[in-house]
């Protein structure tokens, strides 16, 4: 993991919003992890759903959207070291709301149907501030 920030100190891409993403079940590996004093490398309040705590120095973040069924042997997943001001997201036309109350049995029910439309993209400013590692066993 110090290879993640490494490469983004190495192209001059840190900045100083950087962070990890990673899948939860990368979090419970990493919180297994000790120095060499049996201290714990990596905590954080799980009460709490904003990280509390570092891991090596920058704050954390997990989604279930990274896969965790990577590799050969289906155990492996990956992990975001990024300089997130340098994602860009992209909006086209807002907003579209269309509701309806005629969809299945709505009316019976007093229910409304609201359908909410909205395209969106994303990109990257500089590709020297994303850094991806993978295959981390979990």
């Amino acid at each position: 993991m110090t290879d993640h920030i490494y490469e983004l100190e190495l192209d001059n891409a840190m900045g100083d919003r950087a962070g990890w993403v990673f899948h939860p079940a990368m979090k419970r590996k990493i919180a297994q992890l000790v120095d060499n004093d049996d201290r714990p490398l990596f905590t954080w309040d799980p009460t709490s759903k904003v990280p509390q705590a570092a891991l090596l120095g920058f704050p954390w973040m997990t989604t279930t959207q990274i896969p965790i069924n990577l590799g050969a042997g289906t155990n492996e997943t990956e992990i975001y070291f990024c300089n997130w001001p340098e994602l860009i997201i992209g909006e086209w036309f807002g907003l579209e709301l269309a509701v309806s109350t005629e969809t299945s049995d709505a009316f019976a029910k007093n229910q409304m149907w609201i359908r909410a439309i909205q395209e969106v993209d994303i990109g990257l400013r500089h590709e020297e501030s994303f850094v991806l590692g993978s295959a981390f066993t979990i």
